[in-house]
């Protein structure tokens, strides 16, 4: 597990945050234990745990862009701002309580191609992983980081900000 995962979201400004997932796979598999672990011990903060506790029947997946709850698989790469997007309406539905504008939402994801779409929408983006980069694919581009995201690199900083 990453850096984060190990010290836990909750450490970071993220304890304050109503808190999503936008995978382009499926992780383990629904029902898998590595999804419920995610779940149930990475995905926690102060915010949303309460949130998940008022609102229990959020704790499911949802797939590409039939969002239903905050946890997203199937959303490709350089699509994931619409399951964001999505995510963000779905907050911001009357039954749920929240208002979120997008300039208020930040994705972070260690693929450089999914940082820069996230403009078009308003949201923030930040690539992760900048220490941890795989040079194995793409030509050793650099493209894609080993998921090793650090607590360092979860910062309230807006815009699309890319690995140096």
């Amino acid at each position: 597990m990453s850096a984060l995962s190990n010290k836990g979201i909750a450490t970071t400004f993220c304890n304050e945050c109503h808190l999503g997932i936008t995978s382009a796979g499926s992780g383990s598999g629904v029902g898998s234990s590595w999804n419920n672990y995610l779940l149930d011990h990475v995905m926690t903060g102060a915010v949303h745990d309460s949130f998940m506790q008022a609102h229990p029947d959020s704790k499911r997946w949802s797939y590409g862009t039939d969002v239903h709850s905050p946890f997203v698989l199937h959303q490709g790469n350089r699509q994931k701002q619409h399951s964001v997007e999505l995510i963000r309406q779905w907050f911001n539905k009357s039954e749920n309580g929240v208002c979120m504008q997008p300039e208020s939402v930040y994705f972070f994801g260690d693929r450089t191609e999914n940082i820069e779409p996230f403009q078009s929408k308003g949201i923030n983006s930040r690539e992760i992983s900048c220490g941890s980069r795989d040079s194995s694919l793409y030509g050793g581009s650099g493209m894609v980081g080993y998921c090793g995201a650090t607590p360092e690199e979860i910062q309230r900083v807006q815009g699309n900000i890319l690995c140096n």
